[in-house]
C-alpha cells in the first residue's frame, strides 16, 4: 500500500540529497543552479520495490530522470551507452568525408 509522503518528510530528505550529491546530475554529471528544477531519482523504481529512503535517491537533471524514467540503472546505463557508442561511429563516419589538409 503507497502513502503520500508528507511536505516535511520530503523537503527535509530532498536537502539531503542535493547537498549530499552537490546538486550535481548522478547521470550526466551537469551542475544544477540552486534555481534549477533538480530531481530526485529513486535508482531503484518505487515501481520494482524501490524506496523513499535517501539511499535510494540521487539528484538528476529533468532530462536524464525523464529519460531512465522506471528502468533499473543497469538498464538505463546499457541504453546510454548503446547511444554514445552509435553516436561515436556516426561522427567517425563523418571525419572519414572530411577532406585532408
Amino acid at each position: 500500500m503507497r502513502f503520500k509522503l508528507s511536505q516535511h518528510w520530503y523537503t527535509k530528505h530532498r536537502a539531503l540529497v542535493l547537498e549530499r550529491d552537490g546538486r550535481v546530475c548522478h547521470y550526466c554529471g551537469k551542475a544544477l543552479p540552486l534555481k534549477s528544477s533538480a530531481c530526485l531519482d529513486h535508482v531503484v523504481p518505487r515501481s520494482k520495490g524501490g524506496s523513499d529512503d535517501p539511499d535510494n535517491l540521487v539528484v538528476a537533471c529533468k532530462r536524464c530522470n525523464t529519460q531512465k524514467g522506471n528502468a533499473d540503472l543497469g538498464v538505463y546505463i546499457a541504453r546510454r551507452l548503446a547511444h554514445i557508442d552509435r553516436e561515436r561511429k556516426r561522427l567517425l563516419e563523418l571525419a572519414e568525408c572530411l577532406p585532408e589538409d
